[in-house]
């Protein structure tokens, strides 16, 4: 990487930026759909031989990542790093609005919802609303036929 952080290859079509040209060029090929490398096990493909080769250890049952405190196995290297992070009990990320704390800034983002109320995912077939999107999935049930909830103004409970 270029001194002071610089990234001066950039996606015209996402907010990606690299400080490799190669690495831009493996990027588009997302947007454009393309994925080269092909597992000959299953209908899997990717963009980079790396991440297939990766991918192939699923179907040996291979593990190369081991846990040093368990019998804890993953072919994910960033799997291994958050099952450690339950043995030390470090949660590096805080919400800044209340004492929840994780490992994964991804359930970060998601808790945060319940704080500002915010209700991104919509039914398609009523008025519906939820910061959730595993509620989102339950209630569509209901209009599908299955065993769900739904909410006292859908067409769906009627």
């Amino acid at each position: 990487m270029k001194h002071g952080g610089e990234r001066p290859f950039a996606c015209d079509q996402c907010d990606y930026r690299t400080v490799r040209v190669k690495d831009l060029e493996e990027h588009k090929m997302k947007h454009r759909g393309e994925k080269p490398f092909r597992c000959d096990q299953c209908d899997y493909g990717a963009t980079r031989m790396a991440t297939l080769e990766r991918h192939k250890m699923i179907h040996s049952g291979e593990k190369q990542f081991l846990c040093d405190q368990c019998d804890y196995k993953t072919n994910w290297k960033t799997n291994l790093k958050h099952h450690e992070m339950k043995h030390s009990g470090e949660r590096p990320f805080l919400c800044d609005q209340c004492d929840y704390t994780t490992i994964r800034k991804a359930n970060l983002k998601i808790h945060k919802v319940i704080h500002t109320g915010e209700k991104p995912f919509t039914c398609d077939q009523c008025d519906y609303r939820t910061s959730w999107l595993s509620s989102l999935k339950n209630h569509k049930k209901a209009h599908s036929g299955e065993e769900a909830s739904v909410s006292d103004n859908c067409v769906a409970s009627s």
